[in-house]
């Protein structure tokens, strides 16, 4: 089996086109012309491909050792569930409320100052 050329031809069907596969996959385009061309392209290189497709190449090439798969499709660690994102909007919700309250009494003392400067001017004239 030429692991290039399958690579090719699943690119080729896939509804994004190349040119964003190769870059999600974190290759420049030249670089994917370079990879169809070799015969036992690395099952890592194929897997980086895979995920940027959210495509599991095992079916293709059963002897790719599923831990590959597993190791490029697993979730950052850095990903926070719903609810802790749901929190960290209602923190932020919370200061926004407390900023534009102190924004709007600062406009209310403005427009104050200004009165009172209004009623200053027209008291010297």
């Amino acid at each position: 089996m030429h692991r290039g050329k399958i690579l090719h031809e699943a690119t080729r069907i896939h509804p994004s086109s190349i040119k964003e596969i190769v870059e999600r996959a974190g290759y420049k385009y030249g670089t994917f012309f370079k990879h169809i061309q070799i015969r036992d392209l690395s099952y890592r290189i194929i897997a980086k491909y895979g995920k940027s497709m959210r495509k599991d190449f095992s079916i293709e090439f059963p002897e790719m050792s599923s831990q590959v798969f597993t190791e490029t499709h697993s979730q950052p660690e850095n990903l926070r569930s719903i609810e802790q994102i749901r929190i960290d909007f209602q923190e932020l919700q919370a200061k926004y409320s407390a900023l534009l309250e102190k924004h709007n009494a600062i406009i209310e003392e403005l427009y104050s100052l200004k009165e009172q400067n209004r009623n200053i001017k027209g008291k010297k004239q």
